[in-house]
């Protein structure tokens, strides 16, 4: 019973004609067709591999103009759409859709149930050969009958993308104005051009992870110098004219746990703060690893007595802390606030010379450049509780 209504949904025969919309938009050459595909479409193909080698434009932009190319190449394609998600999402949402047909398609929702886990879109997501089908005005599937009435399709193929580097799966599922038109044009054609999509999300998906590892400590997960370099050249550029702080952090005495307890544990100690660092810190303030046992902090909007708090906070959470084998650190942080037209080098070099102050007052303090190093009574028992001598 359920084949039965499977096929009634997605006929593979070619459906009689009975009205004029069911006729096509131009005479159907399939030769020509073909011809005209392989050309137009495969030439902009190869732009599109390019710019996804060179990492010019995003995965969707770049699919985008391929869909927009295909569904331009010919004037039988009504609409050419791409998913790409988790392959057991419940539904399947269009992502990108191009074509006269594609206002139709942004109210597209195919939910998985027992009728559509058998139709051409689950099918192809889970590794199927496509399976080319005819629509007609009377399918029973409602979607199909509106696009057959509203839209003149009359042939839809659903082409899985499975990018070889990326975890995600995808769809591409175009729609024809002539009955039986994959089958006449072929489709090893419409199969390339799905490799070619898939290859171009593979491409584009190497290139995020290569640029993610560039810019990403791979110890502790946190934003690399290089990123952090960059950020605050552009906020430089952006001219912030709200006052910006910068913080620099210093963990104390932390070559002797690399020298007394070896690079493994000093690892966990520097993964462990740098956790640390990220939970105290405000949504709106940015942290990287600046290098070795040093990190970075700049916050947003702050000025210098509200960045010597926020330091005050990050020092303490350190030293209450215990990381590591239950070793427990103390930091030195110099605070400088951005002044207008100072270079980006100026203001680090300002930072760091307060970390420095706070280092040679004894450690586990705050200073801020141009104000007396932030003394507290914890800052005292935290001194007290470090086990590792000064050097």
């Amino acid at each position: 019973m359920v084949n039965i209504i499977l096929q009634s949904l997605f006929p593979r025969a070619r459906p009689k004609p009975s009205a004029a919309a069911d006729a096509p938009s131009e005479r159907f050459d399939a030769q020509h067709e073909q011809g005209r595909l392989a050309t137009d479409v495969l030439r902009r193909a190869a732009h599109l591999l390019a710019m996804a080698t060179h990492d010019r434009g995003s995965a969707d932009q770049q699919v985008q103009q391929f869909c927009d190319c295909l569904v331009q190449a010919s004037p039988h394609l009504r609409l050419c759409w791409v998913w790409f998600g988790d392959a057991d999402a419940p539904v399947i949402d269009p992502h990108i859709m191009a074509g006269p047909a594609a206002p139709w398609a942004r109210d597209l929702h195919i939910p998985r149930n027992l009728l559509t886990r058998h139709g051409p879109a689950y099918k192809a997501l889970a590794g199927c050969a496509p399976e080319p089908f005819n629509v007609h005005a009377w399918s029973l599937y409602p979607p199909w009958r509106e696009a057959a009435r509203r839209h003149d399709v009359r042939s839809v193929i659903a082409l899985p993308l499975i990018p070889p580097m990326d975890p995600r799966r995808g769809l591409m599922v175009i729609y024809a104005d002539t009955p039986d038109y994959f089958q006449a044009v072929g489709l090893p054609l419409f199969e390339a051009l799905a490799d070619l999509v898939g290859t171009v999300l593979s491409n584009s998906a190497r290139n995020q992870q290569l640029a993610l590892a560039a810019r990403t400590d791979a110890l502790t997960g946190l934003p690399n110098r290089a990123h952090a370099q960059g950020e605050l050249l552009r906020l430089a550029e952006s001219g912030h004219h709200h006052p910006v702080s910068v913080l620099l952090l210093d963990l104390d005495h932390f070559k002797q746990i690399n020298d007394t307890q070896g690079h493994a544990v000093g690892d966990a100690v520097l993964v462990s703060c740098a956790q640390t660092l990220r939970q105290t810190l405000r949504r709106s303030d940015d942290l990287a690893r600046w290098g070795g046992e040093e990190f970075v902090v700049w916050l947003p909007r702050t000025g210098l007595q509200d960045a010597q708090c926020v330091a005050d906070k990050l020092r303490a959470a350190i030293a209450a802390q215990p990381h590591a084998g239950g070793h427990r650190v103390t930091a030195s942080l110099g605070v400088a606030q951005w002044q207008a037209g100072e270079l980006l080098s100026d203001v680090l070099l300002r930072a760091d010379q307060a970390m420095y102050q706070a280092k040679h007052a004894g450690r586990n303090r705050v200073v801020a450049a141009g104000i007396q190093p932030m003394v507290t009574a914890e800052t005292d028992r935290a001194d007290a509780a470090v086990a590792v001598p000064t050097p």
